[in-house]
């Protein structure tokens, strides 16, 4: 295994004689064997090694455990060690974030932190992981890139385990004498990730024990492609790119690929959100087939003698104040009317079975947090609406509503020191959803004045 790791960091360039590497270390028999290798190589490269682990305080003991475990083996090696208690879920519900989203964020900003400026970020993530997410992104659909795996480097961050499997992993721990701990909700069957790992995967096996190398292969063979696909995608642009804007006809001319790369790009480019939707939209404006594609802020992109530009318009003002809720209140709002009171879970026993009657307007009272107040939707607002799809951009969600643009800033939210609660039109958030739990339940009943 250590020469396949060897190979590895050749044939992508990841490490140079002297280079300073924080390694994410979580306990577990990836992060150790990663751990153990750079420590092996450390001699001949001259590396200095940081091993950085994070607490995400979520599995009580074990996460304690597994932070005992990576310090004592630091210090009996005598290896410099950075840790980080993270309040994850905190941090998740105050976002409007899933618990994934909250702790990619810690850990990466953490590791880039103990990195500096100049140093590596080495995490564990090996042949497996990338199966498992070529299977992910391919069971939720996407395109070829997402196709392709978890790149071997990507800006400083590399991953010497790239082609190396678990089985190699565990073996290499025996034989190496590793200590780890293993993390039980690998096995729970409630995340997708475990289904493709201990079921899917599995299955491949059994139809070819070889089955994971042509995958790997695939998953390589899909890498090559993407990446010259990027080039042209960057050479198209090159072209099409003027003072005034980009010229339409270049860019809609291009080969379908192309010119849906392109698309996605100057998306970004204009701070637009990325999606088959928008993408659509924009290779439409570009074939000259709509007038415009709406942008965060009140932004537009246009098509004006034969270049997309972008174009500024004002957001209608919001015509109402942040406003504290207040139980029994019934003129917050212009043009609403508003009955606002507390009532006991029996309220939402009688109508969860009834399909005639909506539970949007509904919230455990008792989950709202300090400072809760009305207010207008601000720019960068997320929210995760009760069985709406994970945690989503406002401006995404009034869409997926069909609420008119024009009524965005006067859309009232209900919002804490942690974040949002609950939005007009919508209903409550995941974090103030009624449950077995709740005793009080607050009921929000806003109505268009006559």
């Amino acid at each position: 295994m250590l020469d396949t790791v060897r190979s590895t960091l050749t044939r992508y360039g990841m490490l140079s004689p002297g280079d300073s590497v924080a390694v994410a270390v979580s306990g577990g028999p990836d992060s150790m064997a990663l751990l153990r290798i750079l420590e092996l190589l450390r001699p001949e490269l001259g590396l200095q090694l940081t091993v950085c682990h994070i607490n995400h305080q979520l599995r009580g003991e074990d996460s304690e455990l597994d932070e005992a475990l990576v310090a004592r083996y630091c210090r009996e090696r005598e290896l410099p060690f950075r840790s980080l208690r993270a309040d994850v879920a905190g941090q998740a519900a105050q976002a409007g974030q899933t618990l994934e989203e909250a702790g990619r964020q810690i850990r990466y900003a953490f590791f880039a932190e103990v990195a500096g400026e100049k140093g590596k970020i080495a995490t564990a993530h090996h042949r497996s992981d990338s199966l498992e997410t070529f299977f992910f992104n391919a069971q939720r659909g996407t395109g070829l890139k997402g196709l392709c795996g978890i790149p071997p480097v990507r800006d400083r961050i590399i991953r010497p385990l790239t082609d190396c499997s678990r089985e190699e992993i565990l073996a290499f721990c025996r034989e190496q004498n590793l200590p780890y701990r293993m993390d039980a909700t690998n096995q729970s069957e409630d995340f997708s990730r475990n289904v493709i790992r201990n079921r899917i995967l599995p299955e491949f096996d059994r139809l070819n024990p070889s089955a994971r190398d042509a995958l790997a292969r695939t998953i390589r063979n899909l890498a090559a492609d993407s990446n010259y696909l990027e080039e042209q995608t960057d050479r198209l642009l090159a072209s099409a790119r003027t003072e005034q804007g980009y010229r339409a006809d270049v860019i809609a001319g291009a080969p379908l690929p192309l010119r849906t790369r392109a698309a996605g790009r100057l998306l970004a480019f204009f701070g637009g959100e990325i999606s088959e939707e928008a993408i659509c939209a924009l290779c439409s404006l570009l074939a000259g087939e709509r007038k415009g594609v709406n942008l965060p802020g009140g932004r537009h992109l246009r098509l004006q003698d034969g270049l997309v530009y972008e174009e500024t318009v004002a957001e209608p003002s919001p015509s109402f104040p942040p406003t504290p809720l207040q139980v029994g209140q019934n003129s917050i709002f212009p043009g609403m009317t508003a009955n606002i009171f507390i009532a006991s879970y029996d309220i939402y026993e009688s109508i969860k079975n009834n399909p005639r009657k909506g539970l949007t307007n509904l919230l455990d009272y008792d989950k709202i947090g300090n400072n809760p107040r009305f207010r207008p939707k601000k720019e960068g607002d997320r929210a995760a609406i009760v069985d709406r799809g994970g945690t989503k951009p406002l401006r995404k969600l009034f869409r997926e509503a069909e609420i008119p643009h024009s009524l965005w800033p006067n859309i009232p939210v209900l919002a804490d020191e942690e974040g949002i609660l609950w939005i007009w039109k919508l209903g409550a958030c995941e974090r103030a959803r009624i449950d077995s739990s709740t005793r009080r339940v607050l009921v929000i009943e806003l109505t268009m004045a006559e």
